[in-house]
């Protein structure tokens, strides 16, 4: 669980997160997220990426994402059941429309990465998320939210270990 205040005192402002580590066996495999709750970062519009670390840095990787309501309190977003990319895969996922009420609010947004085959666990295997965060109003807006994230690789089974 996280509480950060996202800000946009221009355009574009890009706020990273540092997700999870994840080690090179685990290359080709699917990395599934789950966020709670993401992005009601009202009055910004909200972009999210899931980034890879690269021998650069950082970059955007394709993923699918699905999403279902999550909540029988007040207010959850009864579009999340349709929300979903489908089989197509994307680079990024708006989070929030600017709307008082975000497009995953009171909602579970599942976003699964294929690892590569290739992957080689650079910048010591440590994968980011990342929100752009749109302010066309102009000035200065600060957004403030509670999520909660997790993480887990697909595709890999528990071992036993005999004492």
């Amino acid at each position: 669980q996280m509480y950060t205040p996202l800000t946009a005192a221009a355009a574009n402002v890009i706020s990273d997160f540092y997700l999870a580590q994840i080690d090179v066996a685990h290359a080709g495999k699917t990395l599934e997220l789950q966020l709670w709750d993401a992005g009601d970062t009202s009055p910004l519009v909200a972009d999210l990426a899931v980034m890879i670390p690269t021998s650069a840095g950082w970059t955007a990787t394709p993923f699918t994402y699905s999403a279902a309501v999550g909540t029988s309190g007040s207010g959850p977003n009864a579009a999340c059941n349709t929300n979903t990319s489908g089989a197509s895969t994307v680079t990024s996922v708006q989070t929030s429309s600017g709307a008082a009420t975000g497009n995953f609010n009171g909602c579970w947004l599942t976003i699964d990465v294929p690892i590569p085959p290739t992957y080689t666990a650079l910048q010591s295997g440590w994968w980011k998320i990342q929100y752009t965060m749109h302010n066309s109003g102009g000035g200065s807006a600060t957004s403030n939210d509670v999520t909660t994230w997790t993480a887990a690789i697909q595709q890999n089974p528990v071992h036993l270990v005999v004492p």
